[in-house]
């Protein structure tokens, strides 16, 4: 079974998602950090940046997973 993230009733799973675009909340949740921190580093360049989607901001889950596991 693979490790996975719940959030107000949404599965967040860490497989089976290359293609997967996720909005800032499921990001927030996942990185354990404010909205504001986020677009913050996204502007220092220390935060993958986000695909726009319509008006919507969406992150590539690959990128999200990719920071969250290295140190």
């Amino acid at each position: 079974m693979s490790p996975s993230h719940k959030r107000k009733g949404c599965i967040i799973t860490t497989d089976e998602n290359h293609d997967r675009l996720i909005p800032i909340a499921d990001v927030t949740y996942i990185v354990g950090r404010s909205r504001a921190s986020i677009y913050r580093d996204i502007k220092a360049g220390t935060f993958p940046r986000s695909v726009k989607v319509g008006q919507s901001a969406r992150w590539q889950m690959p990128e999200i997973q990719q920071f969250v596991s290295d140190p």
